[in-house]
């Protein structure tokens, strides 16, 4: 099985964290946060990474 990356738009990606899309860019402020991989103009998250940040036991604000 070939390890792909499930890249998500940032709709998808505060779907998957279960919060709004504004909670979503003002968490993006946070430099823990996973940095987006750029596809031309658009940004994209890599789902893994989000599960894992999610999981961390930090604050979010």
């Amino acid at each position: 099985m070939q390890n792909q990356q499930i890249l998500l738009n940032a709709k998808q990606a505060a779907q998957l964290l279960d919060v709004s899309r504004d909670t979503f860019w003002r968490w993006r402020k946070n430099p823990e946060f996973p940095a987006p991989v750029s596809i031309g103009r658009a940004r994209r998250w890599n789902r893994e990474q989000l599960l894992r940040f999610a999981q961390q036991p930090t604050q979010l604000q």
